[in-house]
């Protein structure tokens, strides 16, 4: 059997991803909150559930934005990092890693924060992405006192950057818990999942699986109802189009890209030369990468479906 890489289309897929209504709001808060970047207010929180894309839309916003390196200056446009398990030492590492730093594992965690504190300011980094920050969170209440709020502020208070932190919902509550960080957080970016509730919400997931399956190296046939959305406009919600197959791919992976571009990882590595995604492919690759799921989306009832889309706040 011959595999399909995935792989091969990604850089094209995130691209797509993040050209979607919800991604071009949240890369146009990022670009404003840059603007405030040396004063109290360059700073933001971006919330997205686990999957939804955050760390493809920090990644694709920093290819797209990137600005060349200017040699004698040495600058650099921005960098992306994710928080290591909570440990804020190695955190600073991985900083000081992206930043250039010559020895990024030497030294206390005092002395990086130095050295962090001092590149960024050097180099003029306009924006730093730390992923995953609902890592740091301790298991019982988030104080002032914290080792990360400190840290953090102290960083924050004496750099001349955009500090983006991304994480899930829980990761609020970073912010709420000091009146300075927030002021250094004013603003909250929020990347909800795809869903099948407004109007505008359908033409936004319609056009991502198009775009998607138009990259993709095999055919997909399930999803034809993409193809009867097309207007001489561009994409149009139709009554009388049948969007079951839709709802279906919506629920197996609860409006999020990770869970998404597993499945269809998973149906390509099933596809013989020349065939094609079908009803039989989903449900294999949905009971393998999904198993002890009570429902397999693709072969329940579209009433069963449609109730536990409801119930997940995903249709209406």
């Amino acid at each position: 059997m011959k595999k399909h890489d995935l792989n091969s289309v990604a850089r094209q897929i995130a691209e797509t991803y993040c050209r979607t209504g919800k991604y071009l709001k949240a890369e146009q808060s990022v670009l404003h909150t840059m603007k405030y970047r040396d004063s109290e207010r360059g700073g933001a929180i971006l919330l997205g559930e686990s999957g939804i894309g955050k760390t493809t839309f920090a990644k694709t916003f920093l290819s797209q934005h990137a600005e060349a390196s200017l040699s004698e200056h040495d600058n650099k446009f921005g960098i992306y990092v994710e928080v290591p398990g909570g440990n804020l030492k190695v955190l600073y590492g991985q900083i000081l890693q992206e930043l250039g730093d010559i020895a990024p594992e030497k030294g206390t965690a005092a002395d990086k924060k130095t050295r962090i504190i001092k590149l960024i300011n050097e180099m003029d980094v306009k924006v730093v992405f730390v992923d995953e920050v609902q890592e740091v969170l301790p298991s019982t209440k988030l104080l002032p006192t914290s080792a990360f709020v400190k840290d953090f502020k102290e960083i924050a208070n004496n750099t001349n950057c955009a500090w983006i932190l991304c994480g899930t919902p829980n990761a609020m509550a970073i912010k709420d818990v000091d009146k300075q960080l927030a002021s250094r957080l004013p603003k909250t970016i929020l990347l909800p999942v795809f869903s099948f509730k407004t109007q505008e919400d359908k033409l936004e997931y319609l056009e991502f699986l198009f775009e998607f399956f138009e990259h993709l190296p095999v055919a997909a046939p399930y999803f034809k109802c993409l193809n009867e959305s097309i207007t001489d406009e561009g994409f149009s919600y139709f009554c009388n189009v049948n969007y079951d197959n839709l709802l279906r791919m919506l629920l197996a992976t609860d409006g999020c890209l990770r869970p998404f571009m597993t499945l269809m990882q998973d149906c390509l590595d099933r596809l013989e030369d020349g065939e094609k995604i079908t009803k039989s492919t989903l449900v294999e690759a949905y009971d393998e990468c999904f198993e002890g799921e009570e429902l397999n989306p693709f072969s329940a009832s579209i009433s069963k479906v449609k109730k536990l889309l409801i119930q997940r706040g995903l249709y209406a």
